[in-house]
């Protein structure tokens, strides 16, 4: 079960990865800034799981 949940937030990080480069692609601040925020949110949720 523990595996499928780290893989849940990985795809999480490549949703997060792609949404910012949208953003910036389209020159959208916004978007840009909550991509990273999100990301960053992804990261501490996962910090858990690389710590075992």
């Amino acid at each position: 079960m523990q595996r499928f949940d780290l893989w849940g937030w990985i795809l999480f990080l490549v949703c997060a990865l792609l949404f910012g480069a949208a953003g910036l692609r389209d020159g959208d601040v916004l978007i840009t800034v909550g991509s990273l925020v999100f990301l960053v949110a992804c990261v501490l949720f996962l910090v858990p799981h690389l710590r075992r």
